[in-house]
């Protein structure tokens, strides 16, 4: 509850901070809301005793960015109302707070921090429902990333890096698992303008109250080829061994594959595949999963948008045995009415199909509405 509360008031503070201070300081700011309703044919995100309705979403956010001659900061915060026409009793609210820092400290010393929270009922992606316990409840979750990073040489560079991640929810059954930390660094050497490669060393750790502790030590290689100036691959392949919560230990390989098209400055398609084996953030177990992604955002006439993602994963709590497969596509078409004025419609459809049936459930969810950026 304390760390709920320290995340609560650093949004208050962000959201009430007079905007004529953060001028003194040198910040731009981009103020932005949007409004819509849609249908959704299970706001209980369940198998049996679903429920469909009718909602409304609000939001207001704000942004704020800082350019020096050594760092950028920027800053956003969003807050999102929901209100359901049948059963108001489900009505809540989101906050997201993002910031990104990055700090140029030498001619060889770079250091980059990002931070994201976010209080929610709705998980917020497909990535973020994948092993989650089905059912409507709130949650609270922070992820924190540091990298600092040494140039050596021309063509070598080692990072090194730190996070951690809190999550905390409403749900009873559902384990509050205390800080989930995550060390490690990477020795870079930049081959040519098209090829780099990578030797790195992670390791993350979690101790849940009254359930133990749980560890994992990952060694991995990695590359980066760009075949085109805007067409690259990103790969890392290594062996993970995991130190379980209830004993036991085992190596299991530690995968991850992402294809990027960065087509121009608004258009890019990405295809990514991951295995991995961690401690839940939400469950004293470790979560040995993978997932293929797919994502395609393109400007299809002068005003109009259009955009596309799908979500395909497989997992298993290996102490619970709980196996659960996923499924997920959700497409966007946009038209800019005006320059800060966005008509939208949205359907998303996702599934969850469990050894465990009261994980089981799909869902149906179509969204029309209106932003607006000043």
């Amino acid at each position: 509850m304390k760390r709920i509360l320290s995340y609560g008031l650093v949004y208050f503070l962000f959201l009430t901070f007079p905007v004529n201070a953060f001028a003194l300081l040198g910040f731009d700011f981009d103020i932005k809301g949007s409004m819509s309703t849609g249908y959704d044919d299970n706001v209980t995100l369940a198998n049996e005793n679903r429920k469909s309705d009718s909602v409304t979403k609000l939001s207001a956010g704000i942004g704020a960015k800082q350019e020096g001659k050594t760092h950028d900061l920027n800053i956003e915060g969003i807050f999102t109302q929901y209100l359901f026409a049948n059963h108001s009793s489900f009505n809540n609210n989101s906050q997201n707070v993002n910031v990104d820092f990055k700090k140029t400290l030498s001619k060889h010393d770079r250091l980059a921090i990002t931070d994201r929270f976010v209080h929610a009922e709705d998980p917020e992606s497909f990535e973020d429902s994948f092993g989650r316990t089905s059912g409507r409840y709130s949650y609270y979750q922070n992820i924190l990333d540091t990298k600092y990073i040494r140039d050596i040489s021309k063509n070598v560079s080692l990072e090194s890096h730190y996070g951690n991640e809190i999550y905390s929810s409403s749900r009873k059954d559902v384990d509050d698992s205390s800080v989930l930390h995550r060390v490690g660094a990477d020795a870079v050497y930049i081959h040519s303008s098209a090829m780099a490669f990578l030797l790195g060393y992670d390791f993350a750790t979690i101790h849940a109250e009254d359930n133990g502790r749980a560890d994992v030590h990952t060694v991995s290689t990695g590359i980066r080829h760009f075949l085109t100036k805007q067409l690259y691959l990103d790969g890392r392949a290594g062996v993970s061994f995991v130190d379980s919560f209830d004993g036991r230990n085992t190596s299991e390989p530690n995968i991850a594959v992402t294809l990027t098209n960065d087509f121009n400055k608004t258009d890019s398609a990405n295809l990514s595949y991951r295995k991995t084996s961690m401690p839940s953030s939400d469950t004293a177990d470790i979560w040995d999963s993978w997932q293929v992604a797919m994502n395609l955002s393109r400007q299809l006439l002068e005003r109009l948008r259009g955009s596309v993602s799908v979500f395909f994963g497989k997992g298993e709590y290996e102490a619970l045995s709980i196996k659960d497969t996923q499924t997920g596509v959700r497409t966007q078409l946009s038209y800019d009415v005006r320059e800060n004025v966005t008509v939208f419609l949205s359907y998303t459809y996702s599934e969850v199909d469990s050894n465990l049936a009261t994980r089981s459930y799909n869902r149906n969810m179509v969204d029309v509405g209106v932003k607006i950026a000043f």
